[in-house]
């Protein structure tokens, strides 16, 4: 007689469960190993840019230190003068010109300016900006950066040399005597200028020069100028003359305004004579003086008054 059956085996559920936990520390194994692979490589990109970094810093400091000292190479020295543009005839040019001497400059004249200096052969160049530290600010030798007037209230290199204007104002005026005596009446005049010209009062200076001759009623006085534009400055012979009608009441009022009693009877302005930047401002030429008359005669008499007008 023969038997038949079966044996069914069910899996330990403490089997089961070794088996899953040992699945899941293979997997952590595996990450784990992953992200320290991902770790070396975001520090080995790090190094690599820092390196980057390092280098490229050196070769900047290699390069201000040989613009700074110079190279010895004559290529280099050559390249160099070929982006400083005319240096070498600047720097030459600047220690034989007498234009700068007055303002303690070196002269550049593509642009009539007087550099420091110490500027050098950075003078106006190309790299002005790169002059030594100690000459001064940062485009101290960039000349088309200069808004200064050589000689502008008291004004030095850096600047620009002046356009120059010379001419005379002639008044007719009731006391010569307070006129001349009072420094003010000199402010006034400055000032009168000033607003009819459109330039700053400090840009002005007005000095009395030697009396002609007097009249009880009226005596006339002689204004010398010279007017300092910068270079590029557009103000013509005619701009001047045109004011001659706004001077009378210009002048008046800031005479009242000074408590300076004199009146102005007459004033004029004759055209005057242009000197172009870099050259030496003209000595203005005398002017007739206005006169006074009378049934029996005509007499000029008057004081010369000189000024500068520095724009």
């Amino acid at each position: 007689m023969a038997i038949r059956g079966y044996v069914q085996l069910t899996p330990d559920p403490i089997d089961e469960e070794n088996a899953i936990l040992s699945s899941n520390e293979e997997m952590a194994l595996v990450y784990a190993a992953q992200e320290q692979s991902h770790r070396r490589r975001l520090k080995l990109r790090i190094g690599m840019v820092i390196a980057a970094v390092a280098l490229l810093g050196a070769a900047y400091k290699t390069t201000q230190w040989n613009s700074n000292n110079g190279s010895n190479s004559p290529a280099s020295q050559n390249a160099e003068q070929q982006r400083d543009g005319q240096i070498e005839s600047v720097a030459k040019f600047a220690t034989s010109s007498p234009l700068c001497a007055p303002f303690n400059g070196i002269y550049f004249e593509p642009t009539q300016a007087c550099c420091a200096t110490g500027c050098g052969q950075y003078c106006g160049a190309t790299n002005c900006q790169r002059a030594p530290p100690d000459v001064g600010p940062m485009n101290t030798c960039c000349t088309k950066k200069y808004t200064n007037i050589c000689g502008s209230a008291g004004a030095v290199s850096p600047c620009l040399l002046p356009r120059t204007i010379a001419g005379a104002v002639q008044l007719l005026i009731d006391n010569l005597s307070a006129f001349s005596s009072d420094p003010a009446a000199l402010a006034a005049v400055e000032a009168a200028l000033a607003q009819l010209l459109n330039v700053p009062v400090a840009d002005i200076t007005a000095t009395l020069s030697a009396a002609a001759g007097r009249r009880l009623l009226a005596e006339a006085v002689n204004v010398d100028y010279v007017l300092r534009l910068p270079p590029t400055s557009a103000l013509s012979p005619a701009d001047i003359t045109t004011q001659s009608a706004n001077l009378l009441p210009a002048l008046q009022t800031q005479l009242t305004s000074a408590n300076i009693p004199v009146n102005v009877l007459e004033a004029e302005l004759p055209t005057p004579t242009v000197q172009e930047a870099g050259t030496p401002a003209p000595a203005p030429a005398p002017a007739p003086l206005l006169s006074t008359t009378t049934a029996a005669a005509t007499t000029t008499l008057g004081y010369n008054v000189s000024y500068n007008v520095t724009l």
